[in-house]
């Protein structure tokens, strides 16, 4: 996902983590500047509530620094939004890889379905790459085959058209 958007994500530090008041601060400036002053205030839409939220939010960002100059929207303006980029073209899709092997009927399963791969690799390791739309087969780092992604419980197994051809071709 980092790779995708083109960030690098930094976990926090082990055992003592001395940069994680700073976070936890701001979650107690939000919770104390924007959701206590909503608090007695009646809503009857979601539109109502994200309105509302803005105004606070507006205000929170607009309200001067007690130590520096500025605020924290001049901030952002200064620091921040210069280094931000564009979003990617296409949006970032979650894939499962797993580990298996190729079996005897020239088959590999995933969550109980199984997918058909040409013949001459049988036994050999193969890694799946699953989307929620796509299955992605790879041997030593090449892609052999896709598929799109099979949810029917009383149809388990999926041969590409081309494999099964092939294999009753050469018998």
């Amino acid at each position: 996902m980092a790779r995708h958007y083109r960030t690098t994500l930094v976990p926090a530090r082990a055992l003592h983590p001395k940069d994680k008041a700073a976070d936890e601060n701001m979650v107690g400036n939000v919770s104390r500047r924007i959701l206590a002053a909503l608090r007695n205030r009646q809503f009857f839409s979601l539109y109502e509530i994200n309105q509302a939220v803005k105004e606070e939010l507006l205000k929170l960002i607009s309200r001067p620094f007690q130590k520096m100059e500025g605020n924290r929207l001049t901030a952002f303006e200064k620091i921040d939004k210069p280094f931000l980029q564009p979003l990617p073209a296409t949006r970032y899709e979650f894939a499962d890889w797993k580990e298996t092997k190729v079996q005897f009927n020239h088959h590999v399963d995933y969550d109980g379905f199984f997918y058909s791969i040409h013949f001459s690799y049988v036994g050999q390791s193969c890694s799946f790459r699953a989307t929620s739309n796509t299955i992605e087969l790879y041997i030593a780092g090449e892609r052999v085959a896709a598929f799109p992604r099979n949810y029917n419980p009383y149809k388990r197994y999926t041969t590409l058209p081309e494999l099964h051809s092939v294999i009753f071709a050469k018998l």
